[in-house]
């Protein structure tokens, strides 16, 4: 494990492999449609360079997450290699405990 990296205080289980630690993915698939904002940075757009999607979690996949804006009426298919992070505005932590 590279020194320079390491932080410790994250969890053990914050350095185990992808398939044994929660991806975003999965994390977002375990949370229902609740309101959000999706951070992304666009490198190779200066109109949409940094940009903030504000709406409901309507659903993610392997490589995407779908937001709805409900001021605007319209959905996006956000590809998760630009998303820089995910504020939620309600604790998700009820959702993040192992069934």
């Amino acid at each position: 494990m590279n020194s320079n990296y390491y932080n410790p205080n994250l969890p053990p289980s914050f350095y185990q492999p992808a398939e044994q630690n929660d991806t975003m993915e999965i994390v977002l698939r375990r949370i229902p449609s609740i309101k959000v904002k999706v951070y992304m940075t666009f490198p190779g757009s200066n109109e949409w360079r940094d940009k903030v999607f504000d709406g409901i979690l309507e659903g993610t996949g392997r490589d995407h997450i779908v937001v709805s804006d409900i001021t605007t009426g319209s959905w996006y298919i956000l590809p998760n290699i630009y998303v820089d992070y995910v504020e939620f505005n309600e604790s998700i932590q009820k959702y993040l405990r192992s069934s």
